[in-house]
């Protein structure tokens, strides 16, 4: 059996199932998102501990080969080094930066979030068990983590931009469950029959499983997982007692009223409309020019530019969709920012420009949409009046869905426009696109800085057409919307109508 990698225990600590999967995987493994991000973080944390020998990664070098250097390093007593591995009964490890005093090693665990974390202590508790049988002394181990309330000045200041947490003793703490774990895992791996794991919380902690479709595979689209706002311990608690489709929720299961519509609606397939709540709504839409606005933001892991912090969205993008009238055309007006330079002042003078005639703007999720731009008033205070100004005509188009003044079968418990849109507008979707989703445009224009011109004139198609997908879709909700209520009109005119 090959030795057990961190990587694989900490796949294993998740659920043991999705070890035994995905060695038996035919497929490619799933590709793992901002690894660029997380290579950058580990790249800077090591600017901590300078001057430092690589000894390379399991992508450039074989992990004989790996061994074997980290053997000569501990030989010759290197002060740094990156990329220090072992090999032990138990497993094997890679460090990340060990520093050698000459009476042992300290090593330090680089991780692209703003704080420790359970599944990081797990992390040293193997390393340094790993580290400990393969004869090394282990002077102590540390996290080192971005610091959430760094902000840049100028250059970089790492001392500044990174923590230091040392572990040492939690990982000793660890070290008896590490052992415990071990040894299952190792059972499971040699076993030739799947374990016998249940799907739980677990599935979605600390991460969602890659494997969850195949695990989930029994459970309906339409099932108690789909209650929207419902705790996972009582979705699990049900699930346990045998309760599973939406047809076998008892009376007595404490829903709200939101979760009542959606178990009703899911049953009998028919919408609902509280259209007294959804005229009040439409009557603050009645202020033209109307706009449709939805911003694209990235949030790098090292803050780029000047006042930022790590993790801090900065928009780089918006699409707009422009009535003048009711039932006018709509016209598009849209800004992406170049990749090289800090998008923000041009991208909120533009947006300004665009929406200085407009009396209203129509936003879904407005408290994204107004937090980047009070964080856009609070870096440019000479715009911030005018910041304000439009902050103040926003209105969020998610409310109608959100409170369930309408829902629809298909929505399943969410209210996001990706599951909304379809519901109500079955032809149009997100299907032919190239970028489907925020996530992936981020990622998109936080790459193009790296790419050639016509590489990055390609992404920046992409990208337009994805956000101006987004306003359209709001456009396209709203009509929808519209003809709903006044659908619901002509019926209850209709039932009033009817002899009592």
């Amino acid at each position: 059996m090959k030795p057990i990698t961190k990587s694989t225990f900490l796949k294993g600590c998740q659920c043991p199932k999705a070890v035994l999967l995905s060695l038996k995987r035919t497929g490619p493994a799933l590709e793992i998102k901002n690894m660029e991000q997380w290579n950058e973080v580990e790249l800077l944390a090591r600017k901590l501990f300078p001057q430092g020998a690589d000894l390379g990664n399991l992508i450039s070098v074989s992990r004989g080969e790996l061994l074997e250097k980290s053997g000569q390093a501990l030989d010759n007593r290197v002060p740094v080094a990156y990329g220090l591995s072992f090999e032990s009964r138990s497993g094997f490890c890679k460090t990340d930066i060990a520093v050698n005093s000459g009476k042992g090693l300290w090593v330090y665990e680089v991780k692209s979030t703003t704080k420790v974390t359970d599944e990081h202590i797990t992390d040293c508790a193997f390393q340094s068990k790993i580290i400990t049988e393969s004869g090394t002394k282990l002077l102590g181990i540390s996290v080192v983590h971005l610091n959430p309330g760094y902000v840049r000045r100028g250059e970089l200041d790492y001392d500044e931009l990174f923590v230091v947490e040392d572990v040492t003793e939690c990982a000793k703490d660890a070290e008896p469950e590490i052992s415990a774990r071990l040894d299952e895992l190792k059972k499971v791996i040699e076993g030739e029959d799947c374990p016998d794991v249940d799907i739980g919380i677990h599935c979605d902690e600390p991460r969602e499983c890659e494997f969850k479709s195949i695990c989930w595979s029994h459970i309906p689209e339409k099932s108690v997982f789909s209650i929207g706002g419902l705790r996972k311990t009582v979705k699990f608690s049900s699930y346990s007692s045998g309760i599973i489709g939406l047809d076998q929720i008892p009376e007595g299961m404490g829903l709200n009223e939101k979760q009542l519509i959606q178990v009703r609606c899911g049953r009998s397939n028919e919408t609902h409309i509280d259209n007294f709540a959804v005229r009040m709504f439409l009557d603050l839409l009645r202020r033209y020019p109307i706009c449709f606005l939805d911003f694209e933001t990235f949030n790098p892991a090292i803050p780029r530019f000047e006042g930022t912090k790590p993790y801090q969205q900065v928009p780089f993008q918006y699409s707009l969709h422009i009535q003048r009238g009711e039932g006018a055309t709509p016209e598009h007006r849209d800004f992406i920012a170049s990749p090289d330079l800090d998008p923000r002042r041009k991208f909120v003078e533009t947006l300004l420009a665009d929406t200085k005639d407009v009396e209203t703007i129509v936003v879904y999720n407005a408290a994204f949409e107004t937090t980047v731009m009070n964080r856009l008033a609070e870096a440019f205070p000479d715009l911030a009046g005018d910041i304000f100004e439009r902050i103040d005509k926003v209105v969020d188009l998610m409310v109608p869905f959100r409170d369930r003044s309408y829902y629809h079968p298909a929505m399943n418990g969410s209210y996001s426009i990706k599951k909304v849109l379809p519901a109500m507008v079955p032809d149009f979707n997100y299907d032919s696109l190239e970028i489907g989703n925020g996530d992936d445009a981020s990622i998109a224009y936080a790459s193009m800085k790296k790419m050639p011109n016509e590489e990055r004139q390609k992404v920046i198609l992409q990208l337009r057409e994805y956000c101006a997908m987004d306003t359209l879709a709001m456009v396209k909700v709203l009509e929808a919307l519209l003809a709903e209520s006044e659908r619901a009109v002509v019926n209850e005119q209709k039932q009033n109508k009817k002899p009592k």
